[in-house]
């Protein structure tokens, strides 16, 4: 129990001391950051929306409601000890969100094959080549919305910015929000390293810092079943059109950038 309560304590002030949190949806590029700056804190959510239900349900499962209620206090505590400090420094960071679920679909594939498996056993799936049970758990299983509204439910409930309300710079690629305590750097992952070699991110932070490259995909267990994915994957066009007229995509990215990104995922 003291360790627990030990562990605890050291995650809170870790959070009280943190210089900038990296807060944002997954799957965007922030470990780089995360390993490169001091005092960096790393997070997806502060209200329990996990980037993968299924493995947040799993868990779950396995806890009773003490745990899951213990879980909410603690989020509840992390929110008020980051808002009361004078200055709080947040960097985010978009992408499209094609681009960005397919990477976290592989982040997480084991459990969105098993869900869909688990879900649609209905006698075709034994008919099915082992790519198209595959884009099956794609298209089926995962949570294409989670990407598209994690800034309202996430980034902009906790700081009360709505990210929506002003054009942003499209070609700068980034863009500098401050509202009472809370200064937001938003960028785009294509133009991080730009950003970092104009010194747009050193500026924010006060700090210089060298960048890192970490969490790279050709490193992780399934490069070879993604980089196969990637080559001969067609979105459905319903789904396509959903994730690039959505606002994440139209507020962010010009019409061109978007149908460029149609036809990469057009084969």
């Amino acid at each position: 129990m003291f360790k627990t309560i030990r562990t605890i304590t050291n995650k809170i002030r870790c959070y009280r001391d943190a210089n900038v949190y990296i807060y944002q949806m997954g799957k965007v590029g922030s470990t780089s950051l995360e390993e490169s700056i001091d005092g960096a804190v790393h997070m997806h959510t502060l209200y329990g929306n996990s980037e993968c239900y299924v493995r947040k349900k799993q868990i779950d499962s396995d806890k009773n409601w003490l745990y899951r209620l213990f879980r909410k206090l603690f989020e509840f505590v992390i929110r008020c000890v980051i808002r009361s400090k004078e200055k709080v420094k947040i960097i985010s960071i978009v992408r499209l969100s094609t681009d960005r679920n397919v990477s976290m679909f592989f982040q997480r594939l084991p459990y969105w094959y098993c869900d869909y498996l688990n879900n649609n056993n209905d006698g075709k799936i034994s008919r099915a080549s082992g790519s198209q049970i595959i884009y099956n758990s794609f298209n089926i299983a995962f949570d294409h919305e989670y990407a598209l509204n994690w800034l309202d439910e996430e980034l902009s409930r906790f700081t009360g910015i709505d990210f929506y309300t002003s054009i942003f710079p499209v070609e700068q690629g980034y863009e500098l929000y401050d509202k009472d305590n809370f200064s937001v750097l938003l960028i785009r992952m294509d133009k991080i390293d730009e950003c970092y070699s104009k010194g747009v991110i050193s500026t924010f932070l006060g700090q210089d810092f060298e960048m890192k490259r970490s969490n790279e995909s050709e490193g992780k267990w399934y490069s070879e079943v993604l980089n196969k994915f990637i080559a001969e994957y067609e979105f459905p066009a319903d789904l396509m059109d959903r994730l690039l007229t959505s606002k994440l995509s139209t507020h962010f990215y010009k019409q061109a950038e978007i149908e460029k990104n149609r036809m990469k995922w057009s084969k």
